[in-house]
């Protein structure tokens, strides 16, 4: 008769008797990171079309873009049906619709006359590009509030991104504090995911 060989299981780290403390402590630690180095606007002409894919999903139900952006032929296209469609995939866009719609209800109908911008204005919307290149605040704050409440998207996701590296860490062997300097040296690190939050 033929004996097979007793192969050892691998074990996985044994869990924190605290729970997920940890976990949590590194994800708020990072979500206030990324909350005091944001940008709050949004500054590339493919978070622009990305974003308006955002709004036209939170306030008429589309993935049709009503407008071209000021770089013609950049980040949107015609579909068969004539309308503007965004080259990107949708998950960003789709993410980001619900900030918008939030943000769309606290606003009302307020008017943009005489208000100001509290935070970085987008550089492709109205003056956003040249008030930003002059220190000083468009004209106009409500699309740029809407925008700010879009780029909270990029937020939450880019820190829970963090929080799944860690976890990630933890199950391929890792220990818990050897994950945990592994996630603090991904996260804010530059060029992995910091760039794509400030």
């Amino acid at each position: 008769s033929v004996v097979a060989p007793i192969v050892p299981t691998p074990s996985l780290p044994a869990e924190n008797p605290a729970g997920s403390r940890p976990a949590g402590r590194l994800f708020a630690a990072v979500l206030v990171l990324y909350t005091l180095t944001a940008y709050g606007g949004i500054r590339s002409p493919d978070g622009e079309a990305v974003y308006r894919v955002a709004e036209s999903l939170a306030l008429h139900g589309s993935f049709a873009v009503e407008e071209e952006l000021d770089w013609r032929g950049f980040g949107l296209a015609r579909g068969r049906d004539g309308r503007l469609y965004s080259v990107f995939g949708p998950l960003q866009s789709l993410a980001e619709a619900p900030f918008v719609a939030g943000a769309n209800a606290i606003l009302g109908e307020r008017s943009d006359a005489g208000g100001r911008v509290p935070f970085g204005p987008s550089f492709h919307v109205g003056d956003g590009l040249p008030a930003a290149v002059g220190g000083e605040r468009p004209a106009a704050p409500r699309p740029h509030a809407l925008r700010f409440a879009a780029s909270w998207a990029t937020v939450l996701a880019a820190a829970a991104g963090v929080l799944v590296f860690f976890r990630l860490a933890r199950r391929c062997g890792g220990s818990e504090r050897s994950a945990l300097v592994a996630a603090l040296l991904y996260g804010p690190a530059p060029p992995c995911i910091a760039p794509y939050v400030s």
